[in-house]
């Protein structure tokens, strides 16, 4: 009884390898698609802030700013030209300027022993550091 097939577990590592693939595929399509990210546009960021801050302008904008707006040694005054006054109510003796981004909601993970862990949601803000000159050092994006 000689059959042509190739033995169980080779189908098995094939049929899970060809899932893998497609999850990986549907995952970048939807990372690609919720992501949505746009070009920083000043004008937009700035009128952001007189709006009710549950648009997701800033989020949007928020990687081109950072990579390709922002520059170590930017004046004070350039940021300012470029962002607007910072937003009201979020000052902190840790950073210098503060603009709200947008809200996060809460995640979930799964631990390796199975457990469901949770982190709540918050704020997110675009924190900016000058030195004593004036210049920019440092931005990051906080949850708050």
């Amino acid at each position: 009884m000689s059959e042509n097939r190739p033995p169980k577990n080779w189908r098995r590592i094939g049929l899970t390898a060809l899932m893998i693939a497609v999850a990986a595929t549907a995952s970048v399509f939807i990372v690609r698609s919720i992501a949505d990210d746009q070009p920083f546009d000043s004008q937009l960021w700035r009128d952001q802030a007189s709006m009710d801050n549950e648009s997701e302008v800033r989020s949007r904008m928020i990687n081109d700013l950072q990579s390709n707006v922002l520059m170590r040694g930017m004046k004070r005054s350039e940021v300012l030209l470029l962002l607007g006054n910072q937003d009201p109510g979020y000052s902190s003796v840790d950073y210098d300027l503060a603009y709200m981004i947008g809200y996060q909601s809460g995640t979930g993970a799964v631990t390796q022993h199975g457990a469901v862990t949770r982190s709540g949601g918050g704020i997110r803000l675009l924190t900016l550091k000058f030195s004593d000159r004036d210049r920019l050092i440092e931005w990051r994006v906080l949850m708050r």
